[in-house]
């Protein structure tokens, strides 16, 4: 199924990697609905890849979850299926900074998974 914002679609968090010191949380992110996270599908459906403070997100929802996690900036990076969004890379960060000069890196990793997916075919 394709993110489009309906009720129906869910998330499910399939790979992480975790610093040293940090938890690992995929095992809570398992078929969370979308629509529950308003603000973190519009960073997901932006072109590019987009930085965001967790203080300047507004959905309370999400910034509470995001808050709880330690986490003070995330990153988010489109997966497509030609124009379709089948999925997102993101990246959370523990501390809060400008946004990085080299922040289009994680669209990189999501371009490689199209690819892969593309060969699929």
């Amino acid at each position: 199924k394709f993110i489009d914002g309906s009720d129906d679609n869910k998330q499910s968090r399939t790979y992480e990697v975790v610093k040293s010191g940090v938890s690992y949380e995929a095992h809570n992110y398992q078929d969370v609905r979308l629509s529950l996270l308003p603000d973190e599908l519009e960073l997901i459906k932006a072109d590019g890849a987009t930085y965001t403070l967790t203080k300047d997100i507004i959905d309370g929802r999400f910034r509470r979850m995001l808050l709880s996690q330690n986490v003070k900036a995330i990153g988010r990076c489109a997966i497509k299926s030609g124009k379709d969004l089948i999925g997102f890379v993101g990246v959370d960060f523990d501390i809060e900074h400008e946004k990085p000069e080299n922040i289009e890196l994680i669209c990189h990793a999501g371009w490689r998974i199209e690819q892969e997916l593309a060969s699929c075919r």
